[in-house]
């Protein structure tokens, strides 16, 4: 005998009892409702990303605009040179507050800045991926 089934006896045939006897509209709608379900699964996750994203740094705002006194930490040991500054405002100076050098995940203390401020940054991104977030 072979393995095609035009080579089987009736014998070996699944009988009516076998087959799914939910019609095919229902099939569908339960697929349907299934991929909506992950859908909304899906938004609610990244709905509470956001959510505790804006929670959090809600919490990091500080209402004092005094710039610390504390002195900067020691410069980038990588041996880049900090990119030329941008010209300060009109009759202002700026100022170095922080300085971070460094690989891999960290959180830097916290710091005030005034009302004008300005981030200035050297990376290198690896070979293969790699983010800065600010």
């Amino acid at each position: 005998m072979g393995t095609r089934h035009e080579d089987q006896p009736p014998e070996h045939w699944a009988g009516a009892a076998s087959l799914d006897p939910t019609p095919v509209w229902k099939q569908y709608l339960l697929i349907g409702l299934g991929v909506l379900g992950a859908l909304v699964l899906v938004v609610a996750y990244f709905a509470l990303g956001v959510i505790a994203g804006a929670m959090a740094s809600s919490g990091n705002k500080s209402s004092s605009t005094t710039a610390p006194t504390t002195p900067p930490l020691s410069a980038p040991t990588t041996g880049a040179q900090p990119a030329p500054a941008a010209p300060a405002p009109a009759g202002k100076q700026w100022v170095v507050i922080k300085q971070f050098a460094g690989d891999g995940i960290k959180d830097t203390e916290q710091f005030t800045v005034g009302s004008e401020w300005r981030i200035d940054w050297d990376y290198t991104p690896p070979q293969y991926g790699g983010i800065i977030q600010i």
